[in-house]
């Protein structure tokens, strides 16, 4: 016969391996869920997920028939005005950059997956878009939504994502339209004779963001995406 005592010695560092596995996984589980809960909370609640949601329910509208204050989606290509950014990593000349930098958290203990933590970088400037009706000035001074699509650029242990909006780059734009006159215009567009020449104004909408987006592009059948931006190494970061 067995002795008891001896049984439950060998037993007890089993269970008490099985009941940690089974506390820390749900434990983890629990914080998974969490987080994604309050990532789909932020996404439905917050600003950009608002605006996200606001400009895929847009139609889009060609720039010479926006309302004025009125919410408007309109598609064109980028031209730099007064000037453009480099970007972040590449060097690029842009109106628009993000850039993000995922760095690895050593691992906390056995069975304990690698945790990553983020850092972003954006930059924008004003500038013009046209779409052949028209062109607006799209005005970068207050929050935008950077609705991307874009290839990974890695260095070592750590990743770095870059994306730029650059002149000949078609995007789409959705915000607030306001009509003023056009101190550069483009004779070549037709006005009335008693007409002065105006251009489009575009800003963030109250209580939203800009947003900057090459997903919308796609419902211009003709319409391409942002230059997708080349691997870089990390020598040529900046």
């Amino acid at each position: 016969m067995r002795n008891p005592a001896i049984v439950a010695l060998l037993v007890a560092p089993v269970a008490l391996l099985v009941w940690s596995w089974t506390v820390f996984g749900a434990v983890a589980f629990l914080a998974r869920l969490a987080g994604g809960v309050r990532r789909i909370g932020h996404e439905l609640l917050s600003p950009r997920g608002r605006t996200l949601r606001a400009a895929r329910r847009a139609s889009r509208t060609p720039i010479r028939d926006a309302g004025e204050g009125s919410p408007i989606l309109i598609v064109g290509t980028i031209r730099f005005y007064r000037g453009a950014l480099e970007a972040r990593l590449t060097g690029r000349r842009c109106c628009f950059y993000q850039a993000r930098f995922d760095e690895p958290i050593p691992k906390l203990g056995f069975g304990v997956r690698n945790s990553w933590s983020m850092s972003t970088e954006e930059k924008g400037c004003d500038f013009i878009l046209e779409d052949g009706t028209g062109k607006a000035l799209v005005r970068i001074d207050s929050a935008v939504s950077f609705d991307y699509r874009g290839s990974a650029l890695k260095s070592g242990t750590s990743e770095a994502h870059e994306w730029a909006l650059e002149e000949g780059t078609r995007v789409a734009v959705y915000g607030v339209g306001e009509w003023e006159a056009d101190p550069a215009p483009d004779w070549k567009q037709p006005v009335g004779y008693r007409d002065a020449p105006r251009r489009l104004v575009v800003r963030a909408p109250r209580g939203l963001h800009l947003l900057l987006s090459d997903h919308l592009v796609a419902r211009d059948p003709s319409a391409l995406g942002p230059t997708q931006c080349p691997a870089v190494s990390s020598g040529s970061s900046r």
